[in-house]
């Protein structure tokens, strides 16, 4: 799950950064409104952490330009501006969710959690590969039915490399239709990626490139 954190105070960034990473989050941050509104609108993220109170563009006027562009982009306000008023604009404007600021960071994450699985409502959260399935939820995987232990870091690569890289954008067709490799180091990098991981799980996340003649294995140590 991929996070876009805009914070501008230093210390609450990175203690959010390093909080959400340990739960095995993928995390994006910006120190202000422009660069805030920049990453918003050119990358997909499953929810974002929004401040108000931002130098060079306002959080409200950040939540705009992301309702202009996408209706369904989950946001959650992170605001010291708590009045009553304050969370009803916000929500108004389009926000998902409005937490104020002190918060509990066990609060937040729950409540990213809720957004996410809102987001995931018309889709599988769990990922199936022959008997290996990842729970995008959870955050757990098991391979029949026997739970793999990950660390968080472990499981975000892991997630992240399923999600971003399939086999379909690993290769591509010939006029002859026959499949050929498209970027075979790119292959051999996230195959090293995996080993750290663990060897059990490389074969089901690769089984479609294995089985190619040019295919180059990795020397598993």
């Amino acid at each position: 799950m991929k996070l876009l954190i805009i914070e501008d105070e230093p210390d609450m960034r990175n203690a959010l950064k390093k909080g959400f990473i340990k739960k095995g989050y993928l995390v994006d941050t910006a120190e202000d409104g422009e660069e805030g509104s920049y990453l918003a609108l050119v990358n997909t993220y499953d929810v974002i952490v929004l401040d108000l109170n931002l130098p060079g563009k306002d959080g409200l006027e950040i939540l705009q330009e992301i309702r202009d562009r996408s209706k369904t982009q989950r946001v959650i306000i992170l605001s010291a501006r708590s009045s009553v008023p304050d969370k009803i604009t916000g929500l108004d404007m389009g926000a998902n969710d409005y937490l104020a600021k002190p918060f509990d960071f066990m609060e937040l994450e729950a409540r990213v959690r809720s957004l996410a699985r809102r987001e995931m409502v018309q889709n599988d959260t769990k990922i199936n590969i022959h008997n290996l399935v990842i729970d995008t939820v959870q955050k757990k995987v098991s391979y029949n039915g026997e739970k793999i232990e990950l660390t968080p870091k472990e499981y975000a690569i892991l997630e992240y490399l399923h999600m971003s890289l399939t086999c379909n954008s690993l290769i591509h067709q010939r006029p002859d239709r026959t499949p050929v490799r498209k970027i075979n180091f790119l292959t051999v990098s996230i195959q090293h990626q995996l080993i750290l991981i663990g060897q059990s799980i490389i074969p089901f996340l690769f089984h479609c490139t294995a089985q190619h003649p040019h295919h180059h294995p990795v020397n598993r140590r």
